[in-house]
């Protein structure tokens, strides 16, 4: 009798890869929720802004302004929220000569021309200084309650307003990306980035988590610091279309968007599962591990305790990182992991910490025909999908059940997770 099968296809790269596995062992898919109505415009946002007055009130037209967006790793569609925002800048007087594109590498590496111009669109050329952040630029401003010494950017203090565009994820530590996280680390010294990270092992450090969360409150304080004034952040769906829009105050905005990207990403799960299949979402979230592991993250909520988590991630740029690579790829037992970054925590390996706490409890494989590297002691690595679900089937059982995640990236399962304050 042949044999009843889910046919699933799931991100990976620029393309997709599909898999079989047999219906009656899958107990759940799960996928962001298809219910969020889509809210108000960019243009609407940027009329309305929430807790501050509208961009032409704030600005005067001999004012220089910093325009902080987001760099390739991320799929902030800043292409299509960019026009609104210089049509308004040219409504209220101020000159594109006025206007300096910073682009928030954070610890990444520098854009690319070619990757300026995806980011970017016909901006890319038309606005004459756009810059590559730089961590050892960063001048000192100040200190947060916390201890971060706040190092940023430049250009950021030698402009009268700071205008930062972002898109608003779960994010495993600091609650949400988006907000003030545009600066803080997007534009930030690598003494404050590593600072404010540190506090990830503190209570409360928790993706979905914004009110006590320990890195958040920091990074709005630092932010503050800063000078950043307006945001326009986004919350998109799986497919990276633009649910909905909310501009102005950096807190305010952001934890709307929080409370929208709330009602999308956090889906009741039945039960754990043996088995755990997910998909960081294809490009740009699986252009390397760095990136990719907040897949595995999501997933591993949905996960049984001594279960198996697989991620397909492409991972073109291999771990993104090279004090990542070096800690992941060397590790010899998971306690040390946790016993070296309680000595002195060191940016990068704040990854391979993460990664560990999962495998403690579950069984992390990926699935990538680029990142040759694997260390059994936190993952496996297998270059095709069903390589992968033939390990797992062999190591949990062929009764093990299965649940699917194709868009892990966009999905926090509620099972494990408190909700938002």
């Amino acid at each position: 009798m042949e044999i009843d099968r889910v046919r699933i296809s799931l991100r990976y790269g620029k393309g997709s890869v599909g898999l079989e596995i047999p219906r009656d062992r899958v107990v759940q898919v799960v996928k962001p929720a298809s219910s969020v109505p889509h809210g108000r415009s960019v243009a609407d946002a940027l009329s309305a802004p929430i807790g501050i007055e509208p961009l032409d009130r704030l600005l005067d037209r001999k004012d220089k302004l910093a325009l902080v967006v987001s760099d390739a790793t991320r799929p902030c569609p800043t292409d299509r929220i960019l026009p609104h925002v210089m049509r308004l800048l040219k409504r209220t007087g101020v000159p594109r000569d006025n206007v300096r594109v910073l682009i928030a590498t954070g610890t990444h590496r520098e854009q690319t021309d070619s990757e300026k111009a995806r980011i970017l669109g016909e901006y890319a050329t038309s606005i004459p200084q756009v810059v590559n952040h730089r961590m050892e630029s960063a001048q000192y401003v100040g200190v947060t309650k916390k201890g971060t010494k706040v190092w940023v950017n430049p250009l950021i203090l030698d402009s009268d307003f700071t205008l930062a565009i972002g898109n608003v994820d779960v994010h495993y530590f600091a609650g949400y990306t988006g907000g003030y996280k545009a600066v803080i680390p997007g534009v930030a010294g690598k003494e404050t980035i590593e600072r404010n990270h540190s506090l990830m092992t503190l209570p409360n450090a928790e993706p979905g988590v914004c009110e006590g969360n320990p890195v958040r409150l920091d990074l709005e304080e630092a932010g503050g610091l800063v000078g950043l004034t307006f945001i326009v952040n986004v919350v998109l769906d799986e497919k990276h279309h633009i649910i909905s829009t909310f501009a102005g105050d950096p807190v305010a905005a952001h934890r709307a968007c929080a409370k929208v990207a709330d009602e999308f990403t956090k889906v009741h799960v039945e039960k754990p599962a043996d088995i755990v299949i997910a998909s960081a979402g294809g490009y740009p979230r699986d252009i390397n591990l760095y990136q990719a592991h907040k897949a595995i993250e999501n997933a591993s909520h949905a996960v049984k305790d001594g279960g198996v988590v697989v991620v397909l991630a492409e991972c073109a740029e291999g771990f993104g990182n090279a004090t990542f690579e070096s800690w992941t790829t060397n590790a010899t037992n998971l306690e040390e992991v946790r016993e070296n970054l309680s000595k002195k925590f060191v940016l990068g390996a704040h990854k391979t910490y993460a990664l560990s706490k999962i495998a403690k409890r579950a069984e992390i494989i990926l699935v990538s025909d680029k990142l040759g590297k694997q260390n059994p002691v936190i993952y496996k690595t297998f270059k095709k999908p069903r390589e992968a679900l033939d390990y797992a089937w062999r190591s949990r059982g062929t009764n093990a059940s299965v649940l699917l995640m194709p868009y892990a990236m966009n999905v926090l399962p509620s099972t494990h997770i408190r909700t938002r304050k």
